[in-house]
This record gives C-alpha cells, sequence and structure tokens, in this order.
C-alpha cells in the first residue's frame, strides 16, 4: 500500500522553499535562489549549468549580460514548471519572491 504525504507537509516545503528564494534575492545572490527553486522541481541538469554559471561569474570577477541573460532563461523555465505544479496563489508568491 502507498501512502501520500500530507498536503500540510508539501505546503510548508513549498512555502519554505520561497522563503529561502526571498533570503537569497535580498542578498543579491540570484543564482543561488535559481538553483533552490531548480533542485526543487528535480531539475538536474538546469542545477548543473546555474553551478556552471556561478564558477564562470567567480572567475570573471562580473556577470556579464549573457550569463543574466542564461540565468533568466533558467528562472523563466523553472517558474513555468512550478506553474504546472502549484496552485495559483503559491506561484503568485514564489514569482514574487525573485
Amino acid at each position: 500500500m502507498h501512502v501520500s504525504k500530507p498536503p500540510r507537509r508539501d505546503a510548508e516545503t513549498i512555502s519554505s522553499v520561497i522563503r529561502e528564494i526571498n533570503t537569497l534575492t535580498e542578498r543579491n545572490q540570484a543564482t543561488d535562489a535559481v538553483i533552490v527553486l531548480a533542485r526543487a522541481l528535480g531539475m538536474h541538469s538546469e542545477v548543473t549549468a546555474l553551478y556552471a554559471l556561478k564558477a564562470l561569474h567567480a572567475y570573471l570577477q562580473e556577470m556579464p549580460l549573457g550569463l543574466i541573460e542564461i540565468r533568466t532563461d533558467i528562472r523563466k523555465k523553472a517558474l513555468a514548471s512550478a506553474r504546472r505544479k502549484v496552485d495559483a496563489a503559491t506561484y503568485r508568491r514564489l514569482d514574487a519572491a525573485f
């Protein structure tokens, strides 16, 4: 017999992800915020790409527009995935966290 997790736990998990994203965004750690969302959604390839982006950012000691565009594309893809998985109110909170 398969027992699913109670909905409240899922809501708590989503709320903690939203809080973490909000905190990272406030600290100007936008790439880390996108990593949190992508990891929560199981987007392994995107998480790998974001870590590569962080390495380039550290190496260059700046965030060129091209890297910002890549991060933005991944964030949009992750938010589109999240939109299909959560209710509208939760999605609005998630989107506003960025």
